[in-house]
């Protein structure tokens, strides 16, 4: 849910795009079911697999569905789902005490834009003089294809540019560039 996934784009491999989408099933998941602990079970199980749980068990009890629940896919991984949840949220809150000589990566700034149509990385390379790897390391939810010049981005989906801009709104200076850039390539092709 809330991902594009087709030939082109595959929005599960950009992390940044799945936690907003996971950030928006856990809230619909919580605005069905009113429990927390069984909208993140949810998240691994399915909402209406809960739904019939709680009405199977009688209870919306995170304990009581977990040791009353008799349903056929609710097995290991649904029921202790809640529990792994709650290891990451410690491990990362805790992070430097679980592991003390890790070093946290920078924080990574971008902004995204929508292409105006759908255009080849060669061109979008070409005019906006950004590498190719770096574009890859921003947009990892674009295929081989993609990369390899046999489709085109396509315009209903973003595009995440480095932030290196000093203006206010590097996406007004994206466009500016971009069609500047066009507009050269069309009066040198009259």
């Amino acid at each position: 849910m809330y991902l594009k996934i087709d030939d082109n784009v595959d929005q599960r491999n950009d992390p940044w795009i799945a936690a907003r989408a996971a950030a928006r099933l856990f809230r619909q998941n919580y605005e069905s079911l009113q429990n927390w602990p069984l909208a993140v079970v949810a998240y691994n199980h399915g909402r209406m697999g809960l739904v019939r749980a709680v009405r199977q068990v009688g209870s919306s009890e995170f304990n009581d569905i977990v040791q009353e629940f008799k349903g056929k896919r609710f097995g290991f991984a649904s029921r202790n789902f809640f529990m792994e949840f709650l290891a990451a949220v410690e491990v990362e809150r805790n992070s430097s005490r679980y592991f003390p000589d890790v070093e946290r990566a920078k924080l990574i700034e971008f902004f995204e834009v929508q292409l105006p149509r759908p255009v080849r990385v060669r061109e979008l390379v070409k005019k906006m003089g950004i590498s190719q790897s770096i574009l890859r390391d921003y947009n990892p939810s674009y295929s081989d294809d993609i990369w390899q010049g046999r489709a085109a981005i396509p315009m209903d989906v973003s595009l995440r540019l480095p932030r290196e801009s000093t203006g206010d709104d590097p996406r007004v200076e994206f466009f500016e560039k971009f069609n500047r850039n066009v507009k050269r390539v069309a009066r040198k092709s009259k």
